[in-house]
């Protein structure tokens, strides 16, 4: 749908191999057995080489990668990396647990936050 020379840009997060993703995921899995499996897991998002690949066939393509950095400010409770993530990779996982799981959670992946 795309006008005769127009011009499509598009930016996707891809982020499920950070470090901050990965930790969330083993805490899930080795603290909460059963409730979370990961196996078979794909990324949301395909590698640029993918894109790249589909949308050839349809016009010229500049694909690019970036991996940005972002400064976190601290939190008066918390690591900042967990308050980052609390309103998106985290929710599914906190949804799923009680309360007092989630308190549990919440505490080691601060601690595995900091030591990284």
């Amino acid at each position: 749908m795309l006008a005769p020379g127009g011009t499509l840009a598009v930016q996707m997060p891809r982020q499920e191999m950070a470090p901050s993703h990965v930790l969330m995921r083993d805490i899930a899995v080795r603290d909460f057995p059963g409730l979370f499996d990961f196996t078979g897991a794909q990324p949301q998002v395909a590698a640029p080489a993918v894109y790249t690949e589909t949308l050839a066939p349809l016009g010229v393509l500049t694909p690019w990668e970036t991996e940005c950095q972002q400064r976190l400010d601290p939190q008066p409770r918390g690591h900042p990396v967990r308050h980052f993530t609390a309103s998106t990779a985290m929710r599914p996982l906190v949804e799923t647990l009680s309360a007092e799981q989630a308190a549990a959670f919440i505490t080691a992946y601060d601690g595995a936050l900091d030591s990284a």
